[in-house]
């Protein structure tokens, strides 16, 4: 019985940790992806792009960051990066949060079962072994 609760257990987890860490890994891959555009957008050296620099330069300076002076400079001399302008600096959007937090929940789970099933395992064994044999023998078995 324990075998099986603990394969249970087991399954459950770790077929929610397998859900979570592929949308965390989705998650960064995405961030990745738009840092590169991101970075090739603002790398883009003809004329004609400037405006369109400045435009988001300004986009980004006006978005509020965590305290720093980064993006404050609307003239291109100080060009903010993706992550900089973003909350994930603040530990808000961490990707990761929701499986580390999964996992420690299933390993708490796991030792709280492994000690009640241990200790009511050991309670019951312990318990017909301290018996007096008289207790057994003294009752009708039908």
């Amino acid at each position: 019985m324990f075998c099986m609760m603990i394969l249970v257990i087991s399954m459950i987890a770790h077929t929610s940790l397998n859900v979570l860490v592929r949308r965390a890994k989705e998650q960064i891959a995405e961030r990745k992806k738009a840092q590169r555009e991101y970075e090739t957008f603002m790398n883009l050296g003809s004329a004609s792009s400037t405006k369109r620099k400045l435009a988001f330069i300004a986009a980004a300076a006006a978005t509020p960051t965590d305290g720093g002076d980064e993006g404050d400079s609307a003239d291109g001399s100080e060009i903010p990066t993706l992550e900089s302008s973003s909350s994930s600096s603040k530990g808000e959007d961490d990707p990761w949060k929701r499986p580390r937090f999964v996992n420690k929940l299933a390993q708490i789970i796991y030792v709280v079962a492994f000690v009640l099933f241990q200790s009511t395992f050991w309670f019951v064994a312990l318990t017909a072994y301290f018996t007096p044999p008289e207790t057994f023998l003294d009752t009708p078995l039908f």
